[in-house]
């Protein structure tokens, strides 16, 4: 599938149709995604949020200086906020294990790399890491890379991940930080990293390495530098108060999931939490 209707309509109901076909369904998916109500299954729902042309904020605003400055409100009762929900819900419950509202990233790896799921979605890097531990040789070979496919507004829904560093202000020693931070991004442990399961690095050096293309393959790579290339650093918001939005985010989307909400309740229950959190911490006057 190239785009999210085709995925929800066409791709998911056709291997579900063939599997119960089969008879094998129940024992096999068409896809493995997480839902347990934390934080982690929000960072799959903010690659939805951004592929539907949502936002964090009214205006696009991402930043604390920005979102004060402005006044600006969030987004979350919106249109677009509430399709991603639904169609992550939806994606869990129709189309995946029926524990999957439980499912933290170690349960749906374990699922796709045992065979169990066709498709592992959104994110790569756990699907890097299920090929590169894959117990079975056979089924590791088979799984690959694939572009994602993309929303209404031509936005991918990928959940692209890199490695950043910094030093904390706080540090005692800043050399001995500066002197670590320096070892951990050089050239030859980001190209470990990344040849050993993890082949989204920093450094466009180690991006366009002959070890990563020896590694996971000239296609692969190719799709990954594309992909990193569209991909939006900013579509979460970096302000202190993310993680606590965002476990609100995956408690209510694992709600919906399990048939506990409704998409719009779930919408709305995120809009006023963000609102009254914000506005508790000042940025509303």
């Amino acid at each position: 599938p190239t785009t999210m209707d085709q995925m929800m309509n066409t791709t998911l109901p056709k291997l579900k149709a063939g599997m119960m076909a089969d008879g094998t369904y129940g024992k096999v998916y068409p896809i493995a995604i997480r839902g347990e109500p934390k934080e982690t299954t929000a960072l799959d729902v903010n690659a939805f949020i951004h592929g539907f042309g949502g936002t964090w904020f009214k205006g696009g605003y991402w930043n604390v200086t920005d979102v004060k400055a402005h006044r600006a409100l969030p987004a979350f009762n919106t249109t677009a906020v509430v399709n991603a929900i639904k169609t992550y819900a939806l994606m869990g419950s129709a189309f995946s294990s029926p524990d999957t509202p439980t499912y933290d990233f170690s349960k749906e790896i374990t699922l796709y790399q045992s065979g169990k799921a066709a498709i592992l979605y959104p994110q790569s890097v756990n699907a890097f890491a299920a090929q590169a531990f894959a117990p079975n040789a056979t089924l590791a070979a088979l799984m690959a890379y694939a572009p994602t496919v993309t929303g209404p507004t031509g936005k991918y829904f990928d959940e692209i991940w890199s490695l950043s560093f910094g030093i904390s202000k706080f540090t005692h020693n800043p050399k001995a930080a500066f002197l670590a931070l320096s070892f951990l991004t050089s050239y030859e442990r980001q190209l470990n990293f990344a040849t050993a399961f993890f082949p989204n690095p920093s450094l466009l050096s180690v991006l366009h390495s002959q070890q990563l293309t020896q590694k996971w393959g000239a296609t692969t790579m190719n799709l990954m530098i594309e992909m990193l290339a569209q991909s939006d650093p900013h579509f979460i918001a970096y302000i202190p108060e993310a993680n606590s939005i965002n476990v609100k985010m995956g408690e209510v989307t694992s709600a919906v999931m399990s048939g506990q909400m409704t998409p719009q309740q779930a919408a709305q229950a995120l809009q006023d939490y963000a609102y009254q959190l914000l506005k508790s911490d000042g940025y509303y006057g």
